[in-house]
């Protein structure tokens, strides 16, 4: 591995048809930075932690004292209800990279409060989501442990980054000027369907419809400018389907995908220290519906299921014996849909017409 990585890093950046060598650092924006910024922050979240105590009587309750760090290859947040736990933990993450040679980047370390503005805004950017609290009536009161919080938590897209996405669009709309209409929408659905798959899980319903505007007053402008003598009804109509108000041509089956057309669907959090690499496939299964060498219809029974048996409610373990069986809705059995169980569980079933071992068939 060690061998991998200095062969990686020796390689050089090719810049067209000049290669350069690199005899320090790594390429912004290479894949192996990230690698190495995974290996040399690793254990810092436990170093962090270690260093208070579980619990904190806090006036009449106890409450958690050891901070909350979430660290993605090199840029990780460090939460706590306290200000002067932050502190500390700033400084002890100073002194824990001081060791590697590393240091902490001024312009982007800021120390902040999420419901309340101090030096600056509320709230905090991370991967390009803003992450902020604000305050809710009585009438919305979001409780943890039966006590009113009085605030609730939002995820957003950062402003800077829609701002980004929208001078993005501009730029390849202004550069398909004279191209037609069907390569300018081959273009712009994949950077549609990108970004708003990565923003899909957190509050953004509204702002794909405030895109969609943008991006419509965008498509018309080039379209206009594409005859400048016609009127915009005429310009509307050619360019726009109807009675769904649709970008792309009529005789076309892939019109501009649109933003407000993407779902929201909430991440869940993985459990604890899991991985796609730790054989647990059906902890893995039951989140996406796949994994390496199980079957698909497995995986989308064991997501539908969300990795409980139907039969006695207790989550599959991988090393669980599971069968599928045949529930059928009328008496001439011409209509059937399969349910995954436990063995045991199977066997208080009525006998099925088809049985297979999932962990012998795979």
């Amino acid at each position: 591995m060690r061998r991998v990585i200095k062969a990686w890093l020796e390689t050089g950046v090719l810049d067209g048809d000049t290669l350069f060598p690199t005899t320090e650092g790594t390429p912004q924006g290479g894949v192996i930075s990230p690698l190495l910024a995974n290996v040399a922050l690793h254990g810092l979240e436990n170093e962090l932690r270690s260093h208070f105590v579980a619990n904190k009587r806090i006036g009449k309750t106890m409450a958690m004292w050891k901070p909350i760090v979430i660290r993605y290859a090199a840029d990780f947040v460090v939460l706590h209800r306290d200000e002067g736990v932050i502190r500390e933990c700033h400084a002890l993450s100073q002194e824990w990279l001081r060791g590697m040679g590393l240091e902490l980047k001024p312009s982007k370390t800021r120390i902040c409060h999420t419901l309340k503005a101090l030096d600056e805004k509320a709230g905090f950017d991370f991967l390009g989501f803003t992450v902020r609290q604000v305050p809710v009536g009585k009438y919305h009161p979001p409780t943890v442990g039966g006590k009113k919080l009085g605030f609730k938590t939002i995820i957003k897209p950062s402003k800077q980054k829609v701002k980004l996405h929208q001078e993005r669009l501009s730029e390849i709309v202004h550069r398909f000027a004279n191209a037609p209409q069907k390569a300018l929408i081959k273009t712009l659905n994949p950077i549609i369907r990108g970004w708003c798959n990565y923003y899909r899980t957190v509050c953004s319903a509204r702002l794909f419809q405030k895109v969609d505007a943008v991006l419509y007053h965008i498509l018309y402008c080039w379209a206009k400018r594409r005859h400048p003598n016609k009127g915009a009804r005429w310009v509307v109509r050619k360019y726009w389907h109807f009675p769904v108000w649709v970008f792309g041509p009529k005789d076309s089956s892939r019109p501009l995908y649109q933003h407000s057309q993407t779902k929201i669907i909430r991440h869940v959090k993985v459990k604890g220290d899991k991985s796609p690499f730790d054989g647990d496939w059906t902890y893995w299964a039951s989140r996406q519906a796949s994994y390496p060498g199980l079957n698909l219809w497995v995986g989308k029974l064991l997501k539908k299921q969300n990795g409980r048996c139907l039969e006695c409610g207790l989550l599959f373990m991988p090393d669980d014996l599971i069968e599928e069986h045949h529930v059928y809705h009328n008496l001439d059995k011409s209509r059937w849909h399969l349910e995954l169980l436990h063995r045991h569980c199977h066997d208080k079933r009525p006998a099925p017409e088809f049985r297979i071992d999932i962990k012998e068939s795979g």
